[in-house]
């Protein structure tokens, strides 16, 4: 798409967002079914990225200059520091399905104290639409007014703060309201069609326009005291009052002059010179904070695709200037002094100007896909498991969902575009228009609905079409077979070739996976703009995440018309929901595996609707300075209606043993928890979760310096290798060898380095069983002290079952597929053996294979495990146990052959204790062992069976040495 056609674009949104505030009509769905309004704790998914998602409808500011708070359709609004950006605090209205909860105005109290909100804050036809009302510092929802008749297109304090006007959509005029007790004092319902926009004067007078032509003026009374139409447009929208009350100056939205009033009369006093401005408009105007100077913008964008803010000195009336400010329609212009000004556009943008210099910009961070090339922007694989696509001025990217990864595009992947024209038919008019024609024969859409997109089925049977609000997917016959609600607009469709799914490219940043059968969701993807991070996940609430991009997602819980909603991120639901695992499976069409989960875990809606996570008050200072090693810290814990469960403390990110001291009633007596902590900076973490262990709080968090002089540092090792199981269809070659070569050589490399070793004899074999783990682990607690290293090695069958890592000790008898889910050491109960060990110092090396061993003739078979299986299972481990691990994902082939006698992940890492050295200090730590063993695995099993297997590893963030190079 050119520059100029992604420009046109944005005019029809600015357009048909004032018309029919880029909404569907009442009408839900296809069947005429009427959404239901949302009770308390209904979650609804939505992205968080630290900044809006959808267009910024408008900007307020408080008197003394100190915060800037935006409103947006992404259905938030977000106090920013003025001066410094810094995102404050996020307000969340309560919510509901499609449009409900967009938010077009927000107006700050003077004091700066409250933030008022409204917007699409209720539902068509329903005369019970909202105007909430926030504490701005808090982010609580303090008050609201109901039972609106329309939505609220405008919010406004008086300069005094007593007052708060409201202009609404249709015919439905303005409301004036008293703050204190938020009773009507007043109203104007003459009105024959919305009104956009309100201003007080510091006399308290009221001026209002409205698109049935009026602009109006009232006195501090709030009678009516002149209405008059213009000629310079037919549909006035801004007014603002200059600084001095003397004037108004309209902005018109179907016109690009901008008038002057008389604030006396309404008689038009001058037009400012906009001469040369022949497309869009400019709807948006302010005056400079000494009045001097007027400004516009808006929808008009000159030829070098900038969407200028005009400038007029002289109140209006000297020679036009150009700010050259933005590729996007300016939404919302606010004065500020020192002849500063703040502004909002479409794209989502905020920022501050100095004249013609930017001070401060804060721009969305999703994914544009308005590409150069729309309509071939969205290339799929026959299975739609793999995808390609284009974000405006930036180059493709592929993704591949089975790998989860982003990769370079090979010949084997057969992409294909789009496909938008076929012999069969005749599909015209399709492309950013609203009367798009089947056979020359009009597509039914709603009033102002907008297609963007086309895609047609490989065999020609059906199409979909993308729209500004909807999917519509019809047969060959243009007969509509389903219509689904979008979370923006479409901008790119394709089907893929073996007809299972429609995929959808979103204004949101989204692309989404949908059901060809019947327009079901099935899996979402969201990447971020910086091409790094990105997210995954499935309607049940399963996801999966690149490092660093968990928070990115999470769910709104409504509590209420009279509360403010709370959001629960993926990260707090991470212990049960994070199964990269189910991602591949619903794409593949393993249906059976989610229900499975489903069964166990329960659907994300009925989880997050049964009850809130505990909330956490930390009562200890949040940074201490000390001598001694011994820290005690003191917290509170509240029950929001979810029981209280499991309490998790981390320090530096492990994991530790849980057990508070002196506790007490819930949110009422101090709880208390006491750590020895090593020399330097500490930073201890709790998390508590819900009665069922499904949900965590956010985490709380405090940091302690320790200054102590170095105590002796002791190397602790533990190795388990298995080659021969009681259950000798499960016999492996290597592992007992494996876990003796690795107990030698972290001895040898110890020495020189540490001032003292504790290397255990390996648990090899017959020895290596669950009771003989569990009283070694039991010794090792009671003399790992904070300063010390410990290193633990597993060599043996490790199995992925339900997302979950299990590793078969000794004893382990495989009769069905339940065998190692009850018998074996799973992710949950290694977790408990490594908290007990008292260092964050702690590395687990993981040389286990998959399934296959498993599965030998005659023997029952566990259920399939893929390679991704493996990995989520390890990834899960991972995180739970906050542990640095390196770990195998080889399969029973390569356990059983090996690599000069040696398991291949264990030969790279005994190659790594003598090699890994980056930085030639003649230590290896955990960063450069991973980094050896990640290019020598694939390397060794590319030339040795022809397949690239990648070990895994996470280190924490943490590297700490091991031993000395050999």
């Amino acid at each position: 798409m050119s520059a100029a056609k992604i420009r046109l674009t944005l005019s029809v949104l600015f357009c048909l967002l004032l018309l029919g505030s880029l909404s569907p009509p009442a009408t839900a769905d296809l069947f005429g079914r009427l959404p239901t309004r949302p009770i308390a704790n209904t979650p609804f998914l939505r992205l968080e990225t630290g900044m809006h998602t959808a267009p910024i409808r408008q900007i307020a500011i408080d008197a003394q200059e100190r915060y800037l708070v935006t409103a947006s359709e992404d259905k938030t609004a977000r106090v920013w520091d003025l001066h410094s950006g810094a995102l404050l605090q996020i307000l969340r209205p309560p919510i509901g399905e499609g449009d409900e909860g967009k938010l077009y105005t927000v107006a700050m109290s003077p004091d700066g104290a409250e933030v008022a909100v409204g917007g699409f804050t209720g539902r068509d036809n329903y005369p019970d639409y909202h105007i909430y009302l926030f504490d701005r510092a808090s982010g609580r929802l303090q008050r609201h007014i109901a039972a609106l008749p329309g939505r609220i297109h405008l919010l406004v304090y008086s300069s005094d703060g007593k007052f708060l006007a409201a202009a609404l959509g249709g015919p439905n005029g303005i409301r004036i309201y008293d703050t204190a007790n938020l009773q009507e004092v007043a109203a104007d319902k003459a009105y024959s069609d919305g009104s956009y926009r309100l201003d007080f004067d510091h006399q308290g007078r009221l001026v209002s326009s409205s698109f049935d032509g009026f602009i109006r003026l009232y006195n501090p009374q709030f009678q009516l005291l002149h209405k008059q139409a213009l000629i310079d447009g037919k549909q006035p929208f801004a007014v603002r009052f200059s600084p001095d009350g003397r004037q108004i100056a309209v902005g018109f939205n179907d016109s690009t002059k901008v008038n002057v009033l008389s604030a006396d009369d309404l008689h038009l006093a001058y037009a400012p010179d906009t001469q040369g401005v022949d497309n869009g408009n400019l709807s948006a105007v302010a005056w400079s904070a000494d009045g001097q100077t007027l400004y516009a913008g808006g929808r008009y964008d000159d030829d070098s695709g900038i969407n200028p803010l005009f400038s007029w000195p002289k109140a209006g009336r000297g020679a036009t200037q150009r700010i050259a400010l933005t590729s996007n329609t300016v939404m919302d212009v606010l004065p500020l002094r020192d002849q500063h000004l703040a502004y909002a556009t479409f794209n989502p943008t905020w920022g501050l100007l100095d004249g013609n210099h930017t001070l401060l910009e804060k721009t969305a961070l999703i994914t544009d896909y308005r590409s150069a090339d729309s309509i071939n922007g969205l290339y799929l694989n026959p299975t739609a498991s793999v995808l390609r696509f284009t974000a405006y001025a930036a180059a493709p990217r592929l993704f591949d969902l089975n790998q989860q990864a982003y990769r370079p595009q090979n010949g084997t992947d057969s992409l294909s575009a789009a496909k938008t024209t076929t012999s069969a038919y005749s599909i015209t008019d399709w492309y950013n228009q609203l009367t798009p024609a089947f056979n020359r024969q009009p597509l039914k859409l709603a009033p102002y609905e907008t297609s963007f997109s086309l895609a047609i089925s490989a065999d020609d049977g059906h199409f979909l079409l993308g729209t500004s609000w909807w999917l519509r997917y019809f047969d060959q016959q243009g007969h509509p077979q389903w219509q689904i609600a979008t979370p923006g607009t479409a901008w790119a469709v394709n089907l893929n070739t073996d007809g299972r799914f429609a995929v959808a490219a979103f204004s949101d940043g989204t692309i989404r996976w949908y059901s060809s059968q019947d327009g079901k969701e099935q899996l979402a993807f969201f990447p971020h703009a910086d091409g790094q991070r990105w997210v995954l996940w499935t309607p049940e609430g399963f996801y999966a995440a690149s490092p660093g991009a968990e928070e990115l997602i999470g769910y709104h819980l409504n509590q209420g018309d009279d509360k403010e909603g709370v959001f629960i991120s993926a990260q707090q639901l991470g212990k049960r929901f994070y199964r990269p695992d189910l991602i591949s499976q619903r794409l593949n069409g393993n249906e059976q595996a989610i229900q499975t989960a489903l069964r166990d875990i329960g659907d994300i809606r009925q989880v997050l609707a049964q009850s809130l996570p505990p909330q956490l008050t930390l009562l200890s200072a949040a940074d201490s300075h000390q001598t001694s090693p011994d820290y005690t810290v003191e917290f509170q814990i509240a029950d929001q209606g979810g029981g209280i469960g499991n309490i998790v403390y981390k320090i530096n990110g492990s994991v530790l043993d849980g057990r508070p001291v002196g506790i007490g009633i819930p949110g009422h007596t101090p709880l208390k928890r006491q750590f020895a902590l090593a020399s330097g900076v500490n930073s201890i973490e709790i998390i508590v979760y819900d009665a069922a262990n499904k949900v965590a709080s956010r985490a709380l968090s405090t940091t302690v310096q320790v200054d102590q002089p170095q105590l002796p540092v002791t190397l602790h090792v533990l190795a388990l290798g298995i080659s021969d199981y009681r259950d000798r269809a499960l016999k492996l070659t290597y592992a007992d060898k494996d876990a003796q070569a690795m107990t030698t050589a972290l001895q040898q490399n110890g020495h020189g380095l540490f001032d003292k070793l504790n290397i255990l004899p390996p648990l090899l074999n017959r020895d290596a069983t669950l009771a003989n783990l569990q009283a070694a682990f039991k010794s090792l607690a009671a003399s790992v002290q904070p300063q010390d290293v410990f290193i633990l090695y597993l060599a043996g069958h490790g199995q992925a079952i339900d997302g979950n890592y299990h590793f078969a000790p000794w004893e382990t008898v495989i009769t069905n597929a339940d065998s190692l889910r009850t018998g074996g050491l799973d992710e949950q109960g290694l977790q408990t053996l490594l908290a007990q060990i008292n260092t964050s110092k702690a590395l687990v090396l993981l040389d286990t294979c998959g399934a296959g061993a498993f599965t030998m003739a005659a023997r029952p078979k566990l259920l399939a495990t893929r390679d991704i299986d493996q990995k989520t299972a390890i990834s899960r481990l991972m995180r739970a146990t906050g542990r640095a691990v390196l770990a195998a994902t080889a399969d029973d082939k390569m356990a059983l052959e090996g690599y000069e006698q040696h398991g291949v992940f264990t030969y790279a890492l005994l190659e790594g204790l003598k090699n890994a050295d980056d930085d030639d200090d003649s230590l290896v730590d955990t960063g450069e062992l991973a980094k050896f063993v990640e290019r020598k695995v694939p390397e060794i099993t590319l030339k040795q069976w022809n397949y690239e297997q990648f070990p895994m590893h996470d280190l924490q963030g943490m590297s700490f040495a091991i031993g000395r190079k050999q």
